[in-house]
């Protein structure tokens, strides 16, 4: 699925509000919108110099169509059990409010604003039916007339960000991606970086008359410059014209918004040196694989990447207490670490803590009658690293408004210990950094050493297979 918003805040941050307007309308044999992606199509292969090996289906549909497409989609990707366990993850990781649910708030953004997408396993553009005009609803001004946009001119960006990914699917194939991995956000996430960055910076030059190819890599370096100062999407003046979305945590914010603004910089990183498209395309043959490679191109793109560690933690059931079980688990990566560091500490000391990330796992327990138990493993490039990590760590569990104070101990660098009989704990061995939320303050030094002792570790140097439905 596609989310208007990032594709709408991504054109006003890189081209202004300057919109390259759309073609005279032709003879309606068809939607107005089918014959303007038709148009389309061709400007998007001569630009993203990929051919066409068969012409791609477009249709019209309905927003209540397409509205009916997003929320099924939703319902198959995010199942009412795994939207419950990870809330609960990220309330324990402070990443989300206690009262944000995790399904109910990505709803409202997809019923926010719909662009029309592509769909993989369709092999289908599915466009807005344009025989009405965009625009007010209820006499109100809509979010195209509240950012000083039309229909059409909307219609033009989606398309040809979604017509890359048409063109994308054939050549490289869209479906052998392991997008649908529900306990891994930080491969995903990598993944649909070079997956979205390509299409947003096609998109970009489409909206950009006169842009070339070769001028748009030739100034990647200028481009990324320009998009950091501006600091992503933050003071654009929206004007509540994205209600959703601006109420959305800031966590949930980056998890839409990285692979378009993350994943622009990466491909313009990729094609730099005169590389061009050529090397986007060695990256959607083999693409990055975790969000640490995204952010510093470099430990993908040199002659020796920096590979990320897959790291499998021991079921620790047994020491949380009769009834305990594992709720679920996933990886956060660098950009996730980091935005969960931003919640204690200054963004500055986050960023720096969570580079040189090697590798990380979290497991949420659920016990009976108790709060729920988180554990959280990470590795680190060196012992400095995972040392800097462990000092940042202490500080953003020592800033959570419920934390009780320090108690004394020679054994780890915090404790925390709550009234229920659970503490906090962080641990450090060699370059691992372990962190344990709300366990039993007796089983927490059996907990760390099983974390550090019994952890299996494997380095992942190529894409993981599908799983299929």
């Amino acid at each position: 699925m596609r989310f208007i918003i990032p594709l709408i805040l991504v054109t006003f941050l890189l081209s202004g509000s300057a919109v390259a307007q759309p073609p005279t309308a032709p003879p309606q044999k068809e939607d107005k919108a089918v014959l303007l992606a038709r148009k389309i199509a061709e400007e998007v292969a001569t630009f993203r110099q990929l051919e066409w090996k068969k012409k791609v289906d477009i249709s019209a549909y309905s927003m209540k169509q397409l509205k009916a497409f997003v929320l099924k989609s939703m319902d198959e990707e995010l199942p009412d059990a795994l939207a419950d366990s990870s809330t609960r993850a990220l309330r324990a990781l402070r990443a989300v409010p206690d009262d944000w649910e995790l399904k109910s708030g990505l709803t409202a953004l997809l019923v926010e604003q719909i662009g029309g997408f592509y769909d993989p396993d369709a092999k289908q553009l599915r466009v807005i039916e344009r025989t009405q005009p965009a625009g007010k609803k209820d006499g109100k001004p809509g979010l195209l007339e509240s950012l000083g946009m039309t229909g059409e001119s909307m219609d033009r960006i989606v398309m040809a960000h979604e017509l890359v990914h048409a063109l994308q699917d054939q050549h490289f194939g869209l479906d052998r991606y392991p997008l649908d991995t529900k306990n891994d956000d930080d491969l995903v996430t990598a993944i649909s970086s070079v997956v979205e960055g390509d299409a947003t910076l096609s998109m970009m030059a489409t909206m950009t008359p006169g842009a070339t190819a070769k001028m748009i890599f030739e100034r990647g370096k200028q481009i990324s410059a320009m998009m950091r100062l501006m600091g992503g999407f933050g003071g654009m003046g929206l004007g509540g014209a994205m209600k959703e979305f601006e109420k959305a945590p800031k966590m949930i914010q980056e998890q839409l918004m990285f692979p378009y603004m993350g994943g622009l910089r990466f491909c313009l990183a990729a094609g730099a040196d005169g590389k061009a498209y050529k090397g986007v395309d060695a990256c959607l043959m083999k693409p990055p694989l975790s969000t640490e490679q995204v952010l510093h191109p470099e430990k993908l793109l040199s002659e020796e990447p920096d590979w990320p560690q897959v790291l499998t933690l021991p079921n620790l059931s047994a020491h949380l207490g009769p009834g305990s079980k594992a709720l679920g688990d996933n990886t956060l990566g660098e950009l996730y670490t980091k935005l969960v560091l931003q919640n204690g500490v200054k963004k500055r000391i986050a960023r720096k803590a969570a580079e040189g990330w090697d590798g990380d796992r979290y497991v949420l327990y659920a016990r009976p009658d108790a709060p729920d138990a988180l554990v959280w493993l990470s590795t680190w490039d060196s012992v400095d690293e995972a040392t800097q990590f462990q000092d940042a760590l202490v500080a953003w569990a020592r800033a959570a408004k419920d934390a009780p104070a320090p108690e004394s101990n020679d054994w780890t660098p915090l404790l925390l210990a709550f009234e229920d009989g659970t503490v906090s704990v962080v641990g450090r061995r060699g370059p691992d950094v372990a962190w344990l939320h709300r366990v039993p303050k007796s089983s927490a030094p059996t907990i760390l050493r099983a974390l550090f002792e019994e952890t299996k570790r494997a380095e992942r140097r190529t894409l993981p297979a599908r799983k299929r439905k």
